[in-house]
């Protein structure tokens, strides 16, 4: 029997805001028994490329965009540096990006960060207020006006000195920025480095924090991330253990406070434990790429208790086959059950050609399940020297590509299958696991089917829907998708005969809505079966990427 989906039902599953997108990962535990699924490459590659630009030097990614930097650019003159804003996931459509104050040695593209309504780009060499070699930086925002990026402030430091590098680090969530400073050095000694919070109060962007006390020597806010009133800056150099931290910053009644320092659990120096990090919710992923110590790298897990207001160490995340030299953890990115670390100086396809790995949550911790390399990857690619994931698919930057000439630089976006089955269901009347598939084209505007299966006759069912997975013991089986924030539930009764094991069979189809271009969506459906464990029977759970 084929029926249509209702399609009011899809409405609570269309917001496309980063706060809905990126659920708590307490909810969204992934899978145990789910074998990974591969990724599907795509190669970006600038329109108007050439060599030296460095493009993919700074990358950032939403579910429908990839932003890729390339510092070296020369339309604006020497170095000036550009970025290059795709938008799409399978079919991406190129915008380029150039600062209208731009000029030669900027750098603008060094660094990005998008929550998908602006992008914030950094200029560290920018000169504007002190003309001299290696100015003192800035940050320029763009925001979407619902046609165009519009240029819409240019930050910059307060207390900006030449050589500071602002705007060597940024990241943005909604009205807050905070940009990085890793070589000022006005508050312990020469490049002990700073971190800038900007807020926008609906009319301007505001300073409204300087600084972070303690860092001595170690290029504090080499990296930076912001997510709700959390923001976090690490370190780049090492010379003591007491140099391998990372700052933990909240915002407290319109107030940012230095909340916490996190060091290495190793104490050991010379890990340049904090040269990446990515916040989430309250996980935080650092990086120790070892690369000061000529060792093999990690990337460890902080989780925040509320009931101790501490940040407690989790695990590391390790390659099963690194090596010294590979910069594993020089880029870590961190979205929901997806975890990716980069290490750029990999030697798999050749010296310094690179790779990231990907691992996913079991419901227990974080183990490795891909390895993604380059299918082109070469000598000195630096594949993996910038990552991002928004959970489900990944980007990773390879600035030292030569495909336009020598170190042009690409990206490539890794993205998840567009039908993936996941999870194991729960038996019924006859023995029989009900299940849950699909057909036809999974991509906005197209004709998608859903195939239930196997289900007893008549039964009283719900499918739920949301944009995360989950594993959650329940009737004696496994929910899989998240009940939380988003949930949409679909009530239906299945055609057949009252109890007849297998007899409530159903298609149902729908147009695939525009909202949902590159998005990922989770389903399973639960069904009433007196002869189920505890009356209730289950499918797997079904993972739909959708295409543009």
């Amino acid at each position: 029997m084929t029926a249509p989906l209702p399609s009011p039902q899809w409405s609570p599953i269309m917001k496309r805001t980063r706060s809905f997108l990126l659920l708590p990962l307490a909810l969204a535990a992934a899978w145990a028994d789910a074998a990974p699924a591969q990724f599907t490459e795509n190669k970006l590659l600038a329109s108007d490329g050439q060599a030296g630009d460095n493009f993919g030097i700074g990358l950032a990614m939403t579910h429908d965009l990839r932003v890729v930097g390339a510092r070296d650019v020369d339309t604006l003159g020497t170095d000036a540096g550009a970025v290059y804003v795709f938008r799409g996931c399978s079919s991406p459509i190129e915008t380029k990006l150039e600062w209208s104050a731009g000029s030669a040695g900027d750098q603008f593209g060094r660094s990005v960060a998008t929550d998908g309504e602006r992008i914030v780009v950094g200029a560290p060499q920018d000169d504007a207020i002190m003309d001299g070699v290696g100015g003192p930086g800035a940050a320029v925002v763009y925001r979407w006006d619902g046609s165009q990026w519009v240029e819409e402030a240019v930050l910059r430091a307060s207390d900006g000195k030449n050589e500071d590098n602002f705007g060597l680090s940024v990241a943005v969530d909604g009205d807050t920025v905070i940009v990085g400073a890793p070589y000022s050095g006005s508050i312990n000694g020469a490049e002990s480095g700073k971190a800038y919070i900007f807020e926008f109060d609906g009319t301007q962007w505001n300073e409204t924090f300087v600084g972070a006390s303690g860092w001595t020597h170690g290029h504090g806010a080499w990296s930076v991330d912001v997510e709700a009133d959390v923001a976090v800056a690490g370190t780049k150099d090492n010379g003591t253990a007491s140099h391998n931290r990372v700052y933990v910053l909240r915002r407290s009644a319109g107030v940012w406070v230095v909340e916490d320092a996190i060091f290495s659990e190793s104490g050991k120096v010379n890990e340049n434990f904090g040269m990446s990090a990515s916040l989430d919710g309250d996980q935080l992923l650092i990086g120790a790429p070892a690369l000061s110590a000529r060792g093999v790298g990690y990337a460890a897990l902080y989780r925040y208790e509320p009931a101790s207001d501490d940040w407690t160490f989790v695990q590391n995340l390790e390659a099963s086959d690194g090596a010294n030299f590979d910069a594993f953890g020089h880029s870590v990115a961190l979205r929901g059950d997806l975890a990716v670390c980069g290490a750029y100086q990999d030697d798999d396809l050749g010296a310094d050609s690179g790779s990231a790995y990907v691992f996913r949550f079991d419901g227990t911790s974080f183990v490795e399940s891909e390895k993604l390399l380059a299918s082109d990857g070469a000598d000195g690619d630096k594949f993996g020297v910038r990552v991002d994931t928004d959970g489900d698919a990944v980007a990773v930057g390879a600035f030292a590509d030569d495909d336009l000439g020598d170190g042009s630089g690409s990206a490539y976006s890794f993205l998840p299958p567009a039908v993936d089955p996941y999870g194991a269901g729960l038996a019924g009347a006859g023995g029989l696991v009900p299940s849950l598939d699909a057909t036809g084209t999974a991509a906005a505007g197209g004709s998608i089917t859903l195939q239930i299966r196997d289900f007893v006759g008549g039964a009283l069912t719900i499918l739920l829907v949301n944009l995360a997975p989950a594993s959650l013991p329940a009737f004696g089986g496994t929910v899989l998708v998240d009940v939380g924030s988003g949930l949409a539930i679909w009530p239906m009764v299945l055609p057949g005969v009252q109890g007849a094991p297998g007899d409530g069979d159903l298609d149902l189809t729908e147009t695939v809505p525009d909202e949902l271009a590159c998005v990922s969506v989770y389903l399973q459906q639960l069904g009433s079966d007196a002869a189920a464990i505890r009356g209730v029977s289950m499918t797997n759970g079904l993972e739909i990427h959708f295409g543009e």
